[in-house]
């Protein structure tokens, strides 16, 4: 599907909980998965295999909604770790599985809603 249909077949869905783009072979550009992410409140977001998705995926603004994000084998580095950290405060899973830009992340502050944090390789 190209990204307009599919924005097009997102906009008559206004309680969109999960994106799940896992595996699109670098369909969607850290842009489209950004405004899909701010524009629907999107709690989930599967986009392992997303070659890509890069630091710049979850742009500076919050996503107080978000809870679960999946970013394996993406091009995420230490830097779109910390970013994520900053705009979803109520993050609880993060899967980082091979991912090779991506060594231990370090948030700045104490993250008391995460609750599952994969790191394997």
């Amino acid at each position: 599907a190209d990204i307009a249909s599919v924005v097009l077949l997102l906009e008559q869905c206004p309680d969109l909980s999960t994106l799940d783009a896992q595996w699109c072979h670098g369909q969607l550009s850290d842009k489209t998965v950004s405004k899909l992410l701010h524009r629907y409140g999107v709690r989930r977001a599967l986009l392992g295999g997303s070659e890509r998705v890069s630091d710049r995926v979850f742009g500076k603004r919050l996503l107080p909604a978000l809870l679960h994000v999946d970013l394996s084998q993406s091009l995420i580095t230490d830097a779109g770790v910390q970013q994520l950290f900053k705009v979803a405060p109520n993050l609880r899973s993060l899967i980082l599985h091979d991912c090779s830009f991506v060594s231990t992340p370090r948030p700045e502050q104490p993250l008391t809603s995460l609750r599952h944090l994969d790191l394997t390789n």
